[in-house]
């Protein structure tokens, strides 16, 4: 379900509890109950694995919005687990990164923010490989000119050496459902040895050699991408694994430039519009009550307001109310928002309703005159254009995939109106990604249809 981006207010009004405050940078934002130290000290991570993954072609996709709670207790509110201490949460309009002040933080940081780097890659990763990165990077530490990458983190070593480890089939078939994965007492054990074998096959000799082949598999989506690029079994890794484990060591390597940054703006948050921006994150997560709780509390406040009508229009949706939705977005355009999400959402109504196409065009059209980057809007209005006019279809369908590379269909319109457009070339790329990228058997027979007609 997705929520209106939420334009914080400019007023104040008491009973949220502890200050907030936002430091902003022109790439990212965070907003923390924690105080100013914890925000610069989680800003300045972030600045660090950005600048080492800069060249990262997925990097900062979207705006980035960071939340650091002042406590558990208020993380938990949103979090679905009892294991992480911070999350990752895409999102259509931005993306959010979610972690709380008494947990390691300048580790969780760079791990959730690792998680965003990979999950905008074109094809799933394995659970284990996706944790394990994200912990390689977590203690990343800049020394002079240099960074050592992949210190050994000694709680890790301590449960590799206290607990029974997984099978390599267990190891495998962890996915986020899996007790592995939310069981606290379980959880321990398999990002210990996630942790490690990744280190592993990053830095030890016989395997490194082959990691830039495993990467390729993994981006084909190859389900035996182990052992075609290691010509080994997960199996032998593990057999490895403990002897390198008790010798493992960090590796230093060159820093890369650091940006020239303008210092960041650190501004206090009005208590409504923190309650506006936690409402707007729980609806993300789907936390309706939670969200619902927020809103009613703001509106308290500011009873006339397009953002707080826009928030009630997204719970309307959330709780498949269409007629109170509708109402509600209809209101808050003409109370003034300036919310992309808001007309999106809006033409979505109508065109479930039964409006005319040209009512549904031109809300997508404001919405990206509002957000040029809005991947869903420019989809839609590509797909519509495809037969009549296939040149502005593919301009709004490249700026689809650019917002959403990891979606298929988004690749097979593509090159379905680059086909259409007589442009046979970027069509098969295109088609060739729609492939990697597909989830389902629908989604690779079309990719394998449309590569078949270009032929």
């Amino acid at each position: 379900m997705r929520f209106p981006a939420l334009i914080l207010l400019a007023f104040s009004t008491s009973g949220f509890g502890a200050e907030w405050l936002r430091v902003r940078t022109p790439q990212l934002e965070i907003l923390t109950d924690a105080g100013e130290k914890a925000a610069r000290a989680t800003l300045e991570r972030l600045n660090l694995i950005r600048s080492v993954l800069a060249t990262s072609p997925v990097s900062d996709p979207l705006p980035l919005r960071v939340f650091v709670f002042g406590s558990e207790a208020e993380f938990r509110k949103y979090s679905d687990g009892p294991v992480a201490d911070g999350f990752y949460q895409p999102g259509v309009e931005r993306d959010f990164i979610v972690l709380h002040a008494e947990a390691g933080l300048a580790r969780a940081a760079i791990h959730e923010y690792v998680h965003l780097v990979l999950d905008r890659r074109t094809a799933p990763l394995p659970l284990w490989f996706e944790e394990g990165t994200a912990e390689l990077y977590s203690n990343l530490d800049v020394r002079g000119h240099g960074m050592l990458v992949g210190e050994p983190i000694r709680e890790k070593l301590a449960t590799l050496t206290s607990e029974k480890w997984l099978s390599s089939r267990d190891l495998a078939a962890a996915n986020r459902q899996s007790p592995f994965y939310n069981e606290r007492a379980l959880a321990g054990i398999f990002y210990a040895e996630s942790w490690a074998l990744v280190h592993m096959l990053n830095f030890a000799p016989g395997w490194r050699e082959r990691m830039p082949q495993f990467a390729e598999q993994l981006a084909a989506g190859n389900a035996d991408a182990f052992h075609a690029a290691f010509g080994k079994t997960m199996d032998q890794a593990l057999s490895d694994l403990p002897g390198y484990a008790s010798r493992m060591r960090g590796v230093s390597v060159d820093a890369p430039p650091r940006a020239n940054e303008p210092p960041p703006t650190v501004e206090r948050l009005p208590s409504l519009a923190a309650s506006l921006a936690c409402a707007d994150l729980a609806l993300h997560l789907q936390h309706v009550d939670l969200s619902r709780s927020l809103m009613e509390g703001a509106f308290k406040a500011q009873p006339e307001s397009a953002q707080l009508e826009a928030g009630f229009g997204s719970i309307a949706l959330a709780e498949g109310d269409s007629a109170d939705a509708r109402s509600r977005f209809e209101r808050a355009i003409v109370l003034g928002s300036r919310d992309a999400e808001v007309y999106f959402q809006l033409a979505m109504l109508e065109r479930d309703a039964g409006a005319p196409g040209s009512r549904v065009d031109a809300l997508l059209e404001k919405t990206i005159e509002l957000d040029p980057a809005f991947g869903e809007a420019h989809f839609l209005l590509g797909l519509h254009m495809t037969d009549s006019d296939p040149e502005n279809a593919v301009q709004h369908l490249t700026a689809a995939a650019r917002a959403s590379p990891g979606k298929s269909y988004v690749w097979h319109a593509l090159g379905y109106a680059q086909m259409r457009l007589g442009d046979t070339g970027s069509a098969r790329l295109s088609a060739s990604r729609a492939l990697q990228t597909s989830a389902t058997e629908q989604e690779e027979r079309m990719a394998k249809a449309l590569l078949d007609s270009l032929k």
